[in-house]
């Protein structure tokens, strides 16, 4: 079982919370059926599947739903790797980088918990 402490939780949660703001503001501008727009979609869907994971909320996620959380995640993970090599040590960016990779490992971390459960 995973263990963080309740401030890590709150944090990672916060970041969650936040990124889910985000990509709802940016979904709105995005034209529906375009790939950006389902992209967008799958990102939502698996950050409130990984909020859901980090407040113990009892809802039943298929083997399959986690599995692709997972990818999207990873992938928020990567851009934002992307995203901090890119950034100036020390700047806004890469602190914002920073506390969002430290964030999503945890997610994941999560994830690949919830998925275990199944094999």
């Amino acid at each position: 079982m995973i263990k963080h402490t309740e401030r890590q939780i709150q944090e990672t949660l916060k970041i969650v919370e936040s990124s889910i703001t985000n990509c709802e503001k940016v979904r709105l501008k995005l034209k529906e059926g375009s790939a950006s727009f389902s992209l967008n979609t799958n990102r939502v869907k698996a950050l409130y599947i990984s909020k859901a994971l980090l407040t113990n909320q009892d809802i039943m996620y298929t083997k399959e739903e986690l599995e692709k959380a997972f990818i999207q995640i990873q992938s928020i993970k990567n851009k934002s790797i992307t995203g901090i090599h890119n950034a100036k040590k020390g700047s806004s960016t890469y602190t914002r980088f920073s506390k969002l990779i430290d964030a999503i490992d945890i997610v994941l971390k999560y994830l690949q918990e919830a998925i275990e459960k199944y094999e």
